[in-house]
Parts: C-alpha cells; structure tokens; sequence
C-alpha cells in the first residue's frame, strides 16, 4: 500500500469517527452500528494488510492519540513514532 493510499485510508477512518461523534451530540447514536461494521469489514481488512499490531498502531494514532500533541510514542530505540500518518505508515509497514 502506498503512502497515499494509507492517508486516504486513515483520514477516512478519522473522519467517519468524527462525523459519527458530532451526531452521537445531538441525540443520533450510530456507534454500535458504526462498530459492527469496523469490527467485521474494517478491522480484518487492515488485520490482512498491517498485523495485529500494526492495526493497534493505528487505532492508537486514531482514537486516542487523536491530534493530542501531549501523547507520544516511542520505539525500543528511543525515537518517537505515531506522530503524523507518514510515520505511523513507516511503523505499520515494518511489519
């Protein structure tokens, strides 16, 4: 997968979150159905394409580090990973 790809992939998975939280605000709760559907089509996609641990990478970079310059990530090597989409892809593809 290319890097363009990846972003257009994370960004889309990021904006659907987004989108499906300013609804929850206002009363329309698609959460459970927005979780079947990446927990049966979403999840094993990116399970055959980056590992186990690279989708852990990913939701880590999605649903909680969320833009938060405050939460960072390292490797064994003391370097930080995560902080934008192209490193997280350098991480994930390593795999």
């Amino acid at each position: 997968m290319t890097l363009e790809t990846f972003t257009t992939l994370i960004e889309g998975i990021q904006n659907q979150s987004n989108k499906t939280h300013e609804l929850y605000k206002h009363g329309v709760d698609l959460l459970s159905f927005n979780e079947d559907y990446y927990r049966e089509v979403v999840r094993p996609l990116m399970v055959e394409a980056f590992g186990k641990e690279g989708v852990e990478w990913i939701n880590w970079y999605i649903y909680e580090k969320n833009g938060r310059e405050d939460l960072k990530a390292w490797d064994k090597d003391g370097n930080e990973i995560c902080h934008n989409i192209e490193s997280l892809y350098k991480e994930v593809v390593k795999k």
